[in-house]
């Protein structure tokens, strides 16, 4: 009997200890999961260069002069200096998705705007509005992003001829189509990512928001580039992603600082929204994969066959017609270009980029020795280009300087502008682009 017990305990004892033994195998195989995420990660910050980071579609958002003084991507009023493009009193007030439905209705006087994001709809421009209040059609109030027509800002011009788009790798997609899902929000909810300068930003803010919509960002967050989104979309939406692109694992931390074993995974590609394609990235998890093998709709019973008719006579074999020459081979697709002008009017053509992005990367370091960029092309589409500008020379002065925020009156605000101090009064006043 003794020995009997003895076995049964021994048993236990070794039981327990084959499933202390996996249960460290299954920790220490979570942990190193998370250390090699962590290192992968690491391995893409420290390969940033030139404003990008592991990719030339991952790249700081230009033009930093037009968000000065702004927080993130958020583009600064030029005629008020401020942060808030106030609302016409007139303003369509509709806040809607990427595909132009109504989300709901803007509540505040004035709204923020992520910098350069806009695109046409119905022959008509919009406007990517950040973070503002809306009323919903249940009722409800909530603070959402999404667009509004353009021509709803008292200072609608300010924003005339300034656009940022990401673009086509050229390389085709991959066959697997996606769809934006409602899924993941809740196992996503307490973890955050931390980026570069230490700021903690929660993982679900890349999943479906609370009112519905999910956003195509400008770059993976967690560079530090400064990201904003380019795009918001509802759930079911069909996502492809761009190949010659690679996926970028960002690692999520607990509410302790805890490494987790999840991660966001972002891909770049594109959403049609019925007028043409919007690129951006999207994390893997607010996507599902769209079964390929779907089953087709049952096909009807045929039709009996009629009574068939008396064979007719048969007719001359036709001559044979000649086999067709076979079709010439498909050209390769010519590499993206990439051409600026600077502002002395000399022209810089055949700089490296592989996208939009690094297209005006590329066009600012070429026209560095000449003034300024004044237009930037990526296969023939502008990209980056300068407003027209107030200008004044003043009679102390040896140059021409710019005078802030002027949309109109040039002349009577060159010369307040050159009343001030020991400027010396006012000698001339110009639009223009460039520096006169």
């Amino acid at each position: 009997m003794g020995s009997e017990k003895a076995g049964r305990l021994g048993w236990l004892l070794g039981l327990a200890m084959i499933l202390l033994g996996l249960g460290c195998a299954v920790e220490t195989s979570a942990e190193q999961t998370a250390l090699d995420d962590e290192a992968a990660f690491q391995e893409k910050a420290a390969g940033c260069s030139g404003g990008c980071c592991g990719t030339s579609y991952n790249c700081r958002v230009p033009n930093p002069d037009r968000r000065q003084g702004c927080s993130g991507a958020r583009l600064r009023n030029p005629v008020i200096g401020g942060c808030d493009f106030p609302l016409r009193d007139d303003a369509d007030r509709a806040l809607m998705d990427g595909f132009g439905r109504p989300i709901g209705e803007i509540r505040a006087s004035a709204v923020k705007l992520n910098q350069g994001i806009r695109k046409r709809l119905d022959g008509r421009w919009l406007v990517y509005v950040f973070n503002t209040r809306i009323r919903t059609p249940d009722g409800q109030t909530s603070s959402a992003s999404g667009w509004m027509w353009q021509a709803g800002l008292v200072h609608r011009d300010a924003v005339q001829g300034y656009t940022l788009a990401l673009g086509d790798p050229h390389q085709g997609t991959y066959v697997a189509r996606w769809r934006t899902t409602t899924a993941n929000r809740e196992a996503y909810e307490r973890l955050h990512l931390v980026a570069r300068s230490g700021d903690h930003y929660p993982a679900h803010d890349y999943l479906v928001r609370p009112y519905g919509l999910v956003h195509l960002t400008y770059s993976v967050p967690g560079f530090n580039l400064g990201g904003h989104a380019t795009d918001s979309f509802p759930p079911g939406a069909t996502f492809r992603r761009s190949k010659g692109v690679n996926q970028i694992e960002i690692p999520l931390y607990g509410p302790q600082g805890y490494r987790s074993e999840r991660s966001l995974h972002f891909v770049y590609g594109y959403v049609h929204d019925g007028e043409q394609r919007r690129y951006g990235w999207l994390a893997k998890e607010a996507l599902e994969l769209v079964p390929a093998d779907a089953p087709a709709e049952p096909e009807p019973a045929p039709e009996p066959a009629p009574e068939p008719e008396p064979a007719p006579e048969p007719a001359p074999a036709p001559e044979p017609a000649p086999a067709p020459a076979p079709a010439p081979a498909p050209e390769p697709a010519p590499a993206p270009t990439c051409s600026a002008r600077c502002c002395d009017q000399s022209v810089q053509s055949g700089l490296d980029a592989a996208s939009p992005q690094a297209c005006v990367q590329a066009a600012s370091a070429a026209c560095d020795a000449h003034d300024h960029v004044l237009r930037a092309r990526f296969d023939g589409d502008v990209v980056y280009g300068l407003d027209r500008r107030c200008w004044a020379l003043c009679a102390n002065r040896q140059a021409y300087h710019v005078v802030e925020g002027v949309v109109e009156g040039c002349t009577d605000q060159a010369r307040a502008y050159c009343a001030q101090g020991d400027r010396g009064g006012l000698t001339d006043a110009a639009w223009s682009e460039c520096r006169p």
